[in-house]
């Protein structure tokens, strides 16, 4: 089973006195399907050209981070900042019958 994720904008970089901007940033993320919370506080900064690899548990949270990413759905709580011009597209990972 393969999950794809895939980062892009199609603005121009922004600059901020001592460099670029990341091209997202997510500050104590929360999301929670009852108790006890799936993502709980959870700090993420993707830069330009960065490669990043998801690795866990099942149902550890993987796939909802990437909706979070993606915004398929809101965290309960905490910070998401972008790039103005970012899209996000994610591979599911249902196998097709």
């Amino acid at each position: 089973m393969t999950i794809s994720f895939l980062l892009w904008y199609d603005a121009g970089l922004i600059y901020h006195g001592r460099g670029r901007m990341a091209l997202i940033n997510l500050r104590r993320i929360t999301v929670g399907f009852g108790t006890p919370l799936l993502i709980d506080g959870i700090d993420l900064q993707i830069e330009e050209g960065e490669r990043v690899c998801l690795v866990g548990r099942n149902g550890a949270g993987k796939s909802t981070l990437m909706k979070v990413i993606s915004g398929e759905i809101q965290p309960d709580g905490g910070e998401i900042t972008a790039q103005q011009g970012l899209k996000a597209a994610r591979l599911t990972q249902e196998v097709p019958q």
